[in-house]
């Protein structure tokens, strides 16, 4: 055994001299790249898009080269300026017909407006690798920040967000990992196949943002607010909801599963066509927010105010109150009685 080890030790030797190195640079570039990616600026990705390349500022070069020194920064930005300068003097230049007409078809402002940047763009998003970071995603951001006018699809979220606003930046093809959520704003910005797990969220507010195919697992919320905010086609699994409140927020063809309410507030936000499961309502009234078309199994209503007597002629129970059906009035025993005195 001692003559196999010492037969082994110079390649056991040279891995440790020559291998293992390279392997450790190879993880730390890979480890400052994730980190520039998400630093950098919408225009700066586009510029990448487009060409293959983008000049960097300062903080961002120091992600990338940390051993670089500040002199050399300086002198960077001074000869990335005036190559920016040149560009811009050549594009000036430059007529329809040319070489690069089809970069001034992407840049050019009329009619169209940026139309055939955006369509370059989404096309090579379709094509191109899924798993960037979102645009909100906290890590390198300064705080608190805005997202304003930047729409972002197939991306992914990772990491906590703190005090941030999102306007006018609509999502689709979205996922949240493990990213909680503290006070945020979204306004003005609809979601569309829409994915969070394990991203709890605290105090925050949805205005004039809609949501349709969302999934929520493991993702409790506290002190939210939904204004003018309709959601559907929704699942919530082990998703629990405390201090909500929802102002014509409608929600309609969804799922919840284990996920109780506390101290709930809807105001005209009646929910429509929904499964419930082993979720209760407990001090959660409903102020003209009808509930429709429902399916509640082991999810009693408790101490819910005008909620609960307005609903009692349209529900019908099953196993002993197990199984009830809210807002069924074909179903309900009023509607049965009726039926009986127009048959007879």
């Amino acid at each position: 055994m001692e003559h196999l080890v010492d037969k082994m030790k110079p390649d056991v030797q040279r891995l440790e001299r020559d291998v293992l190195p390279v392997i450790e640079q190879m993880e730390q570039a890979e480890e400052r790249w994730q980190r520039l990616r998400g630093l950098l600026s919408e225009g700066q990705r586009r510029m990448m898009e487009l060409r293959g390349y983008t000049p960097l500022m300062e903080v961002q070069r120091s992600v990338l080269f940390p051993d670089a020194s500040p002199s050399g920064c300086s002198e960077s930005n001074e000869i990335t300026e005036h190559v920016l300068e040149q560009n811009i003097i050549e594009l000036a230049k430059m007529e329809e017909g040319g070489p690069a007409e089809h970069n001034l078809d992407l840049f050019r402002q009329d009619g169209g407006q940026k139309r055939a940047f955006r369509q370059e763009r989404r096309r090579k998003k379709r094509q191109a690798d899924t798993g960037g970071l979102a645009p909100d995603t906290e890590e390198g951001r300064s705080i608190p920040r805005t997202v304003a006018l930047e729409p972002f699809a197939f991306d992914t979220r990772l990491g906590g967000v703190v005090l941030e606003g999102i306007y006018l930046s609509p999502t689709a093809f979205y996922r949240e990992l493990a990213s909680p959520e503290v006070l945020t704003i979204r306004a003005l910005s609809p979601i569309a196949f829409y994915a969070t797990i394990l991203s709890p969220m605290v105090a925050f507010a949805r205005i004039l943002s809609p949501e349709v195919f969302k999934a929520q697992i493991l993702t409790p919320q506290v002190l939210d607010a939904f204004v003018l905010s309709p959601e559907a086609f929704m699942a919530e699994v082990l998703s629990p909801l405390a201090a909500e409140g929802r102002v014509l927020s409608p929600r309609t063809l969804f799922v919840q599963i284990l996920g109780p309410t506390i101290g709930a507030l809807h105001i005209g936000s009646p929910d429509t066509h929904g499964v419930l499961v082993l979720s209760p309502h407990i001090l959660s009234p409903r102020i003209y927010s009808e509930e429709r078309y429902l399916i509640e199994i082991l999810s009693p209503h408790f101490l819910g105010g005008e909620h609960e007597h307005n609903m009692e002629e349209d529900t019908h129970e099953h196993l002993g109150g197990s199984v009830r059906f809210v807002g069924w009035p074909e179903h309900s025993p009023l509607g049965e009685q009726n039926s009986d005195k127009h048959g007879g």
